[in-house]
């Protein structure tokens, strides 16, 4: 179960003393097209995702983005879609709280370039983020429970606006 208000609030309480000089952008259950024409107008520094990291034997690995306001109904999110999406601006921190969106599936082929499974499983997600040149992302590796992932942010967050680097925001998260 993803705790998105819980996360969202805790982002928003870590930002809360820098008021006026952050600004929050949050996309509610957003569609392809919405993340796309946000992106591109606001070039966010930071790009951060709560919700659900998955993978298929078609697909690899995606982020689950709704089509209407349907629950069954969301669109698989590749990397590839993903770059395309982000390729305008990307972000210089990504944070993926998205069960398995690091991850990578075990034992399947090496990819052309001879890294194995750097395209293969929900890996994909992160590793498209890095080719297009971000330069700090964080994926989660396995299951993660929606408190959890709130708590997390609410962690790492506040490290960074308390000056830590990226790393120690990471051991605080």
């Amino acid at each position: 179960v993803v705790a998105a208000e819980t996360e969202v609030d805790n982002v928003r309480d870590a930002f809360r003393k820098h008021c006026g000089l952050v600004d929050l952008e949050v996309l509610v259950r957003p569609r392809r097209a919405e993340v796309r024409a946000r992106v591109k107008k606001l070039q966010p520094h930071v790009f951060h995702f709560i919700g659900h990291g998955k993978q298929d034997g078609e697909y690899g690995g995606y982020l689950e983005l709704h089509q209407s306001d349907l629950p069954a109904d969301v669109h698989q999110w590749t990397h590839e879609e993903l770059q395309a999406d982000l390729q305008e601006c990307p972000p210089r921190l990504a944070l993926l709280n998205a069960c398995h969106s690091g991850d990578a599936v075990a034992g399947t082929p090496a990819v052309p370039d001879g890294r194995d499974d750097a395209i293969v499983g929900t890996l994909a997600t992160a590793d498209g983020l890095a080719d297009l040149g971000v330069p700090a992302i964080i994926a989660m590796q396995g299951p993660i429970a929606g408190h959890n992932a709130a708590t997390f942010a609410k962690g790492f967050y506040g490290s960074l606006v308390e000056g830590k680097t990226v790393d120690v925001a990471v051991a605080h998260g």
